[in-house]
């Protein structure tokens, strides 16, 4: 039982099916080979933004009081007099 086929219509079947499948395949990924490189570029501009981001809001997280009980800054959070 061969795998391949055997007469010379079916193998030129075979052949144009498998080109078929190639240059649809082809043809579905073309307009994304552009488009991936300028998405790294997004990427790695969004991941230095979030580093940075997380930098920031860990340094304004501190809590209000120091290791006294006392606030760090005691003017800061007074209402108007």
């Amino acid at each position: 039982m061969p795998i391949l086929p055997q007469a010379q219509k079916d193998q030129v079947k075979l052949i144009v099916g498998i080109l078929a499948v190639a240059l649809s395949a082809y043809y579905y990924l073309y307009p994304y080979t552009g488009r991936a490189a300028e998405l790294a570029v997004i990427d790695t501009h969004v991941t230095q933004l979030d580093e940075g981001v997380g930098r920031v809001a860990g340094h304004h997280l501190r809590p209000p009081y120091g290791p006294a009980g006392r606030r760090r800054n005691p003017g800061a959070c007074r209402g108007p007099r």
